[in-house]
């Protein structure tokens, strides 16, 4: 019985080490992704600024454009100044997960524990 025991910890413990791993791996590709889509989206809200500024230019320059297109314009970049808060915010939060995930979330961020005295 105790060899059973034994062999079946000794089981936990290695699927608990898969999990860990898994976790570990699934959290960095996150970061990745995350940082992929930052960047994506760093160029869609640079893109669309130079549209609203075209369009405004065009609009200025005496009737080749219309308020209707500025406007459009104008929501388009504020999608995109959306959509770039959200995949920062997506980015911190695959960071932190790692961070959890690996344990470094505290030595991270200059935090260490002591003891309290009696």
């Amino acid at each position: 019985a105790a060899k059973l025991t034994v062999l079946q910890s000794e089981a936990d413990l290695e699927r608990r080490k898969q999990d860990i791993a898994i976790a570990v791996a699934a959290a960095a590709g996150q970061i990745t992704t995350t940082q992929q889509r930052v960047a994506a989206t760093q160029t869609a809200l640079d893109l669309a600024r130079q549209s609203l500024d075209a369009e405004e230019k065009r609009f200025k320059a005496g009737g080749a454009s219309s308020t209707y297109l500025v406007l459009q314009q104008q929501l388009l970049l504020a999608s995109a100044e959306n959509s770039l808060a959200r995949a920062l915010a997506d980015q911190r939060r695959a960071l932190a997960t790692y961070q959890r995930e690996t344990g470094t979330t505290l030595a991270q961020h200059q935090i260490a524990l002591t003891e309290a005295k009696p």
